[in-house]
C-alpha cells in the first residue's frame, strides 16, 4: 500500500489524538513494509515471515539440523581458464540454481563462500524431514550439475 500519507492534526481533542494515533499506525505499517521488502531481497520469504512474526529467538537456540555444503569440482582449474566476467556469470548462474533447489526442499542458504554454498535444513524453519530433504536437494543438485 501507499503509506506516505499523513493526516493533518488540526485539533487537540479526541479527534486530534485519534488522528495522531492513525499517523503512528501508518508509520509502523510503513516500517514493517520496508523491513519485509528488505528481507525479501536477501532472505527466503518464509524465513522473513518467521522473523517478522517473532517466531524465532534471534539470540539463538539449540536444535537439530542438517547441513549441505557444495562446491564446484575442479573450480580452480576452470577459473584459471575464464575471464573474471565469465567467472562471475558462471557463479551467479550456479548459485541461482542451487538456491532454488535448496529452497524447494525447505532449506536456507546461509553462506556463499567462493564456489561453495552452506545450506541449513530445519534451521530456522521447522522441518521434521530435514535430513531427507537435504539429501533430496543434494541429489537434485547432482543431477542438474
Amino acid at each position: 500500500g501507499d503509506y506516505a500519507f499523513q493526516s493533518a492534526i488540526i485539533s487537540d481533542d479526541e479527534i486530534g489524538r485519534l488522528t495522531a494515533g492513525f499517523n503512528e499506525m501508518v508509520k509502523g505499517l510503513q516500517e514493517r513494509e520496508l523491513i519485509r521488502d528488505t528481507f525479501g531481497k536477501y532472505v527466503n520469504p518464509d524465513v522473513a515471515q518467521v522473523i517478522l512474526e517473532k517466531k524465532i529467538d534471534l539470540g539463538g537456540e539449540v536444535r537439530t539440523g542438517t547441513i549441505l555444503v557444495t562446491d564446484i569440482a575442479n573450480y580452480t582449474s576452470i577459473a584459471e581458464e575464464l575471464s573474471p566476467k565469465e567467472i562471475v556469470t558462471m557463479l551467479n548462474e550456479y548459485f541461482s540454481v542451487l538456491v532454488e533447489v535448496v529452497q524447494k526442499y525447505k532449506g536456507v542458504v546461509n553462506k556463499f563462500v567462493g564456489d561453495s554454498i552452506f545450506a541449513m535444513f530445519n534451521v530456522p524453519l521447522d522441518d521434521p524431514e530435514h535430513a531427507q530433504n537435504a539429501v533430496k536437494a543434494a541429489l537434485e543438485i547432482e543431477t542438474i550439475m
